[in-house]
């Protein structure tokens, strides 16, 4: 996501603030929404590539594996269309990572729409969270 923070800055001249407030949806750029698409359609396509980069070296270093899902974390999973365009570039099935998956939660403590809308950007929290003492 920092990447398309960057380029919003630098080609609309704003502040990093600015910046993701037009990331999110929440900045004026009406008349500058076709290079606002153009940011991020550079940004995914950048990401697609080196996510296929990365699975033709995982293809060739176990050629008798074979792939099931492409598990996503993280704000940018969000951006819209980037999902399918990795599922379709890469003809691998995308899936948002979803740590609570596995977890008892107490839906009167915690609201599970909030939970499944956070979900990918909790994986690292999730994740520490759950280690242990002496863990490596």
């Amino acid at each position: 996501g920092s990447q398309i923070t960057e380029g919003i800055m630098s080609d609309f001249s704003v502040s990093f603030e600015e910046a993701e407030q037009i990331k999110l949806g929440g900045g004026k750029v009406d008349k500058q929404k076709g290079r606002l698409e153009e940011i991020f359609t550079s940004v995914v396509t950048e990401w697609t590539m080196e996510i296929k980069r990365a699975l033709d070296f995982v293809a060739s270093t176990y050629p008798d594996e074979s792939m099931e899902k492409i598990l996503i974390s993280g704000g940018s999973c969000r951006i819209p269309g980037f999902q399918k365009y990795l599922q379709v570039e890469t003809g691998i099935p995308v899936v948002e990572l979803n740590p609570f998956s596995n977890l008892v939660v107490d839906e009167k403590r915690f609201d599970p729409r909030y939970l499944r809308y956070m979900a990918p950007q909790a994986a690292v929290a999730v994740g520490l969270a759950l280690r242990s003492i002496g863990d490596k």
